[in-house]
């Protein structure tokens, strides 16, 4: 066996107790304190970072022995600068495992950044994106390079390796799970038991939430999630008497395409809400790279519970947010933060008639606590809140259209990422294949419209 191989084995063996010292980040702090902990362990996450990655190199271009499998052996590919003969076969096994190794690999930094990649010390839990695929990208796409690499060059040494390398990376990734456990608790927990840990096909779950079908569907390009898109929201904005230097709060924000296009054309100010740190996140962003930062900013809020003052917003704007919440809590709060005769609006879906008690107890379980109503039902529940100058609109006509609307939105780039999506979330597919079920079948009682009304003085 070449000694260089087994240099480069013995590095990766070696930079496995520095990455285990490396996320002992509560541990390191308690004993050393916060700002020396954290510096040793960024430390040794920098040096088993270089280390795995200089060794595993060696790994696969050590002097060994080339193995060739014996279909189209006689076809290859030469690389004259390196004077390396590739068999076709060994090509055309390579390029799949290289390419998705190197997207798992590309998409886990940027989800976390080159900083917490390399030092290993998240500072929150991140569930969005390819982490909702498996729990550690970046090792799978290690492990799928390792494979396509040993294939690219033949290398026999590297690909009998394989399995050790699997089983250390496993090792790297529950030690890593413990100290997240540690750190984040429940939250991490929760995480687990629904996102495999490194084989994408393995899920725990058995349907998708409905937040993460929303991630998807935003992920894809998708930027108005109900029929008639972004119109139906001027409309109702309009209604509102939306206008310059209005102070407008958003509910349920997402990625703040509503807010953004309130403030952009009617010049207005708006604070945008959500329970997801990411959409806010996002939308801050947005807000941003549009220029907007002085007109809209957005804060992660549970709407039950507003953080502001009585009487602080002019208008107050929901879409397909209500239905998922305690209405009359959430209302009173919506009530509570908007002036004397300024005006709440909310856009939801709707019963067109009252449905059996069958059909609302499965749209409840499979929209994870959906209650909505008939907009006759939606005015009275206006009323019944104090409300005046009640205006409900139907739309229901735009929900043949909706999926049409969907895919030329998005186009074809997002419905092939929205394919791949799904064919790694088998959760995801049989709640999108559920979601299409209950349109089908429930369609001459689903609708969609808005509702309008004024805070009386």
């Amino acid at each position: 066996m070449s000694i260089w191989f087994f240099i480069s084995v013995s590095g990766v063996i070696a930079a496995v107790p520095i990455h285990f010292l490396s996320v002992e980040h509560l541990k390191l702090r308690e004993k050393y304190g916060r700002e020396k902990g954290t510096r040793i362990a960024e430390t040794c996450g920098v040096i088993s970072a270089y280390l795995f990655f200089l060794s595993w190199i060696g790994i696969w271009i050590s002097p060994q022995p080339r193995f060739i499998v014996q279909i189209l052996q006689d076809l290859s590919v030469l690389i004259p600068i390196i004077n390396l003969s590739i068999p076709v076969f060994h090509l055309i096994i390579s390029i799949p495992f290289l390419m998705l190794g190197a997207w798992f690999l590309v998409r886990g930094v940027k989800e976390l950044s080159v900083r917490v990649s390399t030092m290993h010390g998240p500072d929150k839990v991140v569930p969005t994106g390819v982490y909702t695929t498996v729990r550690h990208p970046q090792h799978l796409g290690y492990l799928l390079a390792h494979v396509g690499m040993s294939f690219l060059l033949s290398t026999w040494y590297s690909l009998l390796s394989t399995p050790l390398m699997i089983a250390l990376v496993y090792l790297i990734s529950r030690k890593e799970e413990e100290e997240l456990v540690r750190e984040f608790g429940k939250e991490y927990s929760d995480y687990k038991k629904i996102v495999p840990m490194l084989i994408p096909f393995v899920k725990k779950s058995q349907l998708g939430r409905i937040a993460d079908i929303d991630e998807m569907m935003y992920s894809c390009g998708l930027e108005i999630l109900h029929p008639g898109g972004i119109e139906k929201t001027d409309e109702m904005a309009k209604l509102c008497k939306i206008g310059k230097n209005k102070k407008v709060l958003d509910i349920g924000s997402g990625k703040g395409v509503t807010a953004l296009y309130l403030a952009q054309t009617y010049e207005c100010q708006v604070i945008g809400v959500d329970l997801s740190e990411r959409m806010v996140e996002y939308a801050e962003e947005m807000a941003r790279k549009k220029g907007l930062g002085g007109r809209v900013s957005f804060r992660r809020v549970d709407v039950h519970d507003l953080p502001f003052d009585d009487e602080t917003f002019d208008i107050v704007l929901a879409e397909c947010t209500t239905v998922l919440l305690d209405k009359e809590k959430a209302f009173t709060e919506f009530l509570r933060v908007t002036r004397p005769g300024g005006y709440i609006g909310d856009l939801e879906m709707t019963w067109q008639k009252q449905p059996p008690t069958e059909v609302v107890e499965r749209v409840y379980d499979v929209w994870e606590g959906f209650r909505t109503m008939t907009l006759a039902e939606w005015s009275e529940f206006y009323e019944r809140m104090g409300m005046a100058e009640i205006l409900s609109v139907d739309f229901s006509d735009t929900i043949p259209n909706m999926e049409n609307a969907m895919k030329k939105e998005i186009g074809l780039k997002g419905m092939l990422r929205m394919g791949w999506r799904l064919l790694l979330r088998s959760d995801l597919r049989k709640a999108m294949n559920e979601n299409r079920r209950i349109f089908e079948e429930y369609n001459e009682y689903i609708g969609y419209g808005y509702m309008v009304g004024r805070k009386n003085q």
